[in-house]
């Protein structure tokens, strides 16, 4: 079990020596982040709830709200978003797609599941009913986590350190939080995109729509077609030219 706690010990470790400057605020939503999910996923299960397919959803949205008026300075919420950043968004939608399904092989191909611990955990989800996946991985999912690593995490950071520190702490938290190196691949580039559209556009809902649309190409195992390692090379390539024009496209237009 100890490859499934370094994470946390990593960040913990961080925190405590000051090598990463983070504020008592952030390390409370980490905590507090971490700690009310258990607290009702155990209160779901000894009231009987935890049975309904909704149950995990429930509990994210739970820990949202807690947060939400526990940590977030800004209540302000905006449900919309300025149109003139609907292409760049695209753009990096595209490109961030091809990229992070590269990496994803690179990191089972780097380090093939062999713990039966995370078997168990990926084919559970994999064995999950369309529907309840759907909605946790596409809707509740995205909510979830830009309303605490972007809205609250990322804008305490910002208040704090530099643009670009800022958003790869916050990318490095919401990419260790996943507890494991596959996830952690993808998660840390998502991250530092999702962190540059809310620094850019200040949107958090924009975040969200991004964090969506990337989770249901996932959810419909959308796949770039490699035959070969030239392949997989031009592929990779073609994505961060993509991507890197659609962050070019959002910052001229901020």
């Amino acid at each position: 079990m100890k490859g499934d706690i370094y994470p946390l010990v990593l960040l913990n470790f961080y925190c405590i020596t000051g090598v990463v400057n983070i504020s008592s605020k952030i390390i409370k939503t980490i905590f507090f982040y971490v700690m009310l999910q258990i607290l009702f996923k155990l209160m779901f299960i000894l009231l009987h709830i935890n049975k309904f397919p909704i149950s995990d959803s429930l509990v994210y949205i739970l820990v949202t709200i807690v947060l939400y008026i526990k940590f977030c300075d800004d209540k302000h919420f905006n449900f919309t978003f300025d149109k003139k950043y609907i292409i760049p968004t695209c753009l990096l939608l595209f490109g961030m797609i091809i990229v992070c399904d590269i990496l994803s092989e690179l990191s089972l191909y780097m380090f093939p599941i062999k713990s039966s611990f995370y078997k168990d955990i990926f084919e559970n989800i994999g064995n999950e009913k369309p529907l309840k996946l759907f909605f946790e991985v596409v809707i509740i999912g995205p909510i979830f986590e830009e309303m605490v690593f972007r809205k609250i995490i990322l804008k305490e950071l910002l208040n704090k350190h530099t643009k670009n520190i800022a958003i790869v702490i916050s990318a490095l938290i919401f990419s260790l939080i996943h507890l494991n190196i596959w996830q952690f691949f993808t998660a840390f580039p998502i991250g530092i995109i999702l962190g540059l559209m809310f620094y850019e556009t200040d949107s958090v809902f924009l975040c969200i729509i991004f964090h969506s649309l990337y989770n249901l190409s996932i959810f419909l195992n959308f796949d770039i077609h490699k035959t070969n390692n030239i392949d997989y090379i031009i592929c990779f390539m073609i994505g961060i030219f993509i991507t890197v024009l659609g962050l070019k496209l959002i910052k001229s237009k901020s």
